[in-house]
């Protein structure tokens, strides 16, 4: 933070909260002038205090790595990590917006407001501040800035020199439906946190990394390897090293910010071939596991996403483990970390299976360090971050020792790499001045010597494919295998025009968006998603993958001619997306009120770009939505074409279809709610995305549908196996079921003192067997619906730190007795 920016944010807060005071004093905006520049005031403070943690974790301003961790899950992480940096930032937030609400309250209130003064004198003193505040630096500038740039930079791909980057680019890569690809050896992956190549320089740091130097003599050493944009943080690194491209946030970027910058499948490019992709194909099984929560920056969605098995962070490490293990800060320490990576290899190998196993250390974490228990010390400089290095070092050494005593460990290639360049941290001074950073890459069984041409993270995924054998014709955007002696040195080069080159390829890989192509509107594609204009949208909230919408929420398609959005937007969140979408129209899904319209749930409007709604459609279930009409581009033009506050209805004019109810198998068969077949039951109403363990309700209601046998059609029972979540708060749970639109039965759940012990035990489950009387109707569909209720609960608020859901119970599965007597 250089002293000549410091200079001049002290000269604008003068300025700027000078300003605001005497907009207050003088009320120049009349009864709303103190409200009006509070707010102003707290946008600005929340805009210091957001730069200051940027500044204290990476030495810069606003930029790309900033916005894509400003995501409300990222919040508990970063708790844990900085408690007095990020709590303490919002204690004085809070703090300084109520001081300043007070003081301008009593500016405003007090008598005389300024009266005496002249007209003139306002003006001029008005008028120099204005100036002063436009003139001088700030972080509003330095935001403006960066977007500016951002928006600027987009425009370099259609240049010349874009094109010509273009041509060295593959932007028909392997699509998942063509991919082949056959075993080779087993995998274990190591990210290593910040733990770039300097720290192996012996000349700088001597006896620093003894045992990752004595492992490169071993193995390959890839001294070529390069940073590069888009792959600077955790998980643009882990992304770009796996699928072959940077990582770049959606092109709607106002609407992702509005959402809280959640990175969603969109994000992670679901159609893209990725390392995971290729291993998943050829029959590995993969595995990730990491010290940090899972759910920050959206890692356990990004390795669902792109062919892991299980990706498990801090939670679900400790819930397996039965406790707490030992931690500090981000989450688990790295020695824990290693034991249980030991601990799952030798798992893995007992299958007789090829498989992947992926960590990501932690202990490196900028910006201090935190070496594990009992790590030997680096005796040449007790700096904390050294001390963090030699003790991952140590430990990686004592993995790979331990990995070589392992029948398989010939058929296993190790890759050892930095995640990313380490970011502004404590050891910063001890850089030699002048130094060409570079982030580290060593391969294990995989042969030996140097390889020194320029590789980025994108050439990753296609080298480790080859190193370890695996037969595919997986290709990638901008990756190239460089593991040969004679290789070929990638001809990329790291600047604004080859990035916005591979941003706009990222975006549009999947070809061009085409709305209402053969009249489509919105379709459902074979694999679960909806189709909009070519793109494939899935649902998700908050990055975690959904089955459906909850009372309280809609779900909101944003479109323009370039591109698609799929948002699971809460109520209070909504009216900020739709103020920020620009030149977008919106097709929105929302529930209707309970017992509105004859099984149906949802209703669905297209919002036009300067605000007119249409109606199109009630439906009763989101599965197997499409939405067509032969004059589906002229209705949209209508639309957008007309003014803010028309509202119009083409019900008659769109046909909307969803999918037939699943056949149930003759009773007394059992239908598993444990899987994705679960989703052929569920509405779209109320469920979690179903789990291993079963699907899980979600809000105050829960929805199903399904079509009973002919013999049972009009006479039988419904059985469900259900496991209730009655914490101590809620000790009684009520559970209405009702069948096309009929109370049927009402199931009562009471927490006793042994079901109580037993659902408190970690991931226990303690699962009954309810029934309820049930026809169908005259096409024997049944509509079920439950809803929950809570008499008698200790508190009508649910308590901090419990299970935020309003009311659920998990249900593993449902079946249908024979016909009643």
């Amino acid at each position: 933070y250089a002293h000549e920016i410091l200079k001049q944010d002290v000269a604008f807060t003068l300025c700027w909260c000078g300003l605001l005071a005497l907009i207050a004093r003088w009320r120049m905006l009349g009864f709303a002038s103190w409200p009006i520049a509070w707010l102003a005031y707290l946008l600005w403070l929340f805009l210091v205090l957001g730069e200051g943690v940027s500044y204290s974790l990476q030495a810069d301003t606003f930029n790309a790595r900033f916005f894509a961790h400003l995501n409300p899950v990222n919040l508990t992480a970063g708790l844990m990590a900085f408690p007095a940096m990020i709590g303490g930032g919002m204690v004085l937030l809070v703090i300084m917006a109520a001081l300043c609400a007070f003081l301008m309250r009593h500016l405003a209130h007090r008598q005389g407001g300024g009266r005496g003064r002249s007209v003139a004198i306002r003006i001029v003193t008005i008028a120099a501040l204005l100036l002063l505040v436009l003139g001088l630096n700030s972080p509003l500038r330095r935001l403006g800035v960066y977007v500016r740039d951002a928006e600027r930079s987009a425009q370099f791909a259609d240049t010349p020199e874009g094109r010509a980057v273009a041509r060295q680019l593959d932007l028909f890569p392997t699509t998942r439906k063509r991919l082949i690809a056959a075993p080779g050896k087993n995998l274990v992956l190591i990210y290593m946190e910040s733990l770039e190549r300097q720290f192996w320089d012996r000349r700088v740091y001597p006896g620093l990394s003894p045992n990752l130097d004595r492992l490169r003599a071993q193995g390959l050493d890839f001294s070529g390897f390069q940073t590069f944009s888009g792959a600077g943080y955790t998980m643009a690194g882990v992304f770009a090293s796996q699928c072959g491209i940077p990582l770049y946030t959606s092109a709607f970027a106002g609407i992702d910010e509005a959402a809280g910058n959640a990175t969603d499948a969109g994000t992670f490019e679901p159609k893209l071939v990725c390392l995971g992709d290729v291993l998943r194909r050829a029959g590995y099984r993969q595995i990730f596991l990491g010290g940090a929560p899972i759910s920050f920056s959206n890692k356990g969605l990004f390795f669902s996403i792109h062919g892991y098995n299980q990706a498990w962070g801090l939670d679900e490490l400790e819930g397996e483990a039965g406790g707490k293990l030992p931690r500090a800060g981000w989450g688990l320490y790295d020695s824990t970390l290693f034991e249980l990576a030991l601990q799952r290899y030798r798992k893995l190998e007992a299958t007789g299976k090829p498989f992947n196993l992926s960590l990501l250390t932690l202990d490196t974490h900028p910006p201090h360090g935190r070496p594990s228990p009992g790590c030997p010390a680096y005796a040449q400089d007790p700096n904390r971050v050294l001390q963090a290095v030699h003790c991952t070092d140590f430990l990686v050494g004592r993995f790979i020792d331990a990995l070589a005593k392992e029948p398989d460990w010939n058929r296993t290639v190790v890759v050892i790499m930095s995640d990313h360049l380490a970011m502004r941290n404590d050891a910063e001074p001890l850089y030699p001045e002048h130094y060409h950073r570079q982030p580290a890459l060593l391969v294990l069984n995989a042969g030996q010597g140097v390889r020194p041409v320029r590789m980025y993270h994108m050439d990753i995924a296609p080298t480790v494919l080859n190193l370890l054998g695996v037969r595919s014709n997986a290709s990638f955007i901008a990756g190239a295998d460089r593991s040969a002696p004679d290789a070929q040195a990638s001809i990329l080069q790291d600047n604004a025009v080859t990035e916005s080159v591979l941003r706009k390829a990222s975006w549009s890989h999947a070809g061009r968006l085409e709305l209402c192509r053969d009249g489509q509107l919105l379709g459902w594609t074979a694999g679960g998603d909806f189709d909009l204009g070519g793109r494939e949208l899935s649902m998700t909230y908050l990055g975690v993958p959904s089955a459906g919408i909850r009372d309280g929420q809609t779900l909101d398609f944003f479109m323009d001619k370039e591109n698609a959005k799929l948002i699971i937007a809460d109520d209070k969140d909504q009216p900020a997306l739709l103020a920020s979408r620009g030149a977008v129209s919106v097709l929105t899904i929302g529930l209707l009120p309970r017992n509105e319209g004859a099984g149906k749930l949802f209703t669905i409007d297209l919002l036009g770009t300067h605000g007119a709604v249409a109606h199109i459609a009630k439906i009763g279930q989101l599965r197997g939505l499409t939405i067509a009409a032969p004059d589906c581009q002229v209705l949209l033009d209508q639309v957008d074409a007309a003014p803010a506050g028309t509202r119009m209805d083409l019900a008659d004019r769109f046909h909307t279809t969803t999918a037939p109810y699943a056949d149930l198998p003759p009773a007394p068969a059992v239908a598993t709610l444990a899987g994705p077949q679960a989703l052929n039951y569920q509405r779209g109403s109320g469920w979690l995305w179903p789990q291993g363990w079963g699907s899980m309700a979600w809000g105050s209601q829960a929805t199903l549908g399904f079509k009973l046998p002919a013999a049972q059609c009009h006479g039988a029972t419904m059985r469900m196996t259900v496991d209730p979540y009655l914490p101590a708060s809620r000790p009684v749970l009520d559970t209405q079921v009702w069948a096309n639109g009929k109370s049927i039965a009402t199931w009562h759940f009471r927490r006793d003192a042994a079901a109580g012990a037993q659902a408190g035990a970690g991931d226990a489950h303690v699962f009954m067997q309810v029934t309820a009387p049930l026809t169908g109707d005259t096409r024997c569909d049944a509509a079920i619906e439950l809803r929950f209720e809570r008499p008698g609960s200790v508190s009508a608020v649910i308590p901090e730190g419990e299970d935020p859901r309003d009311l659920q119970i998990l249900v593993r599965d449902l079946g249908i007795d024979r016909a009643l007597p």
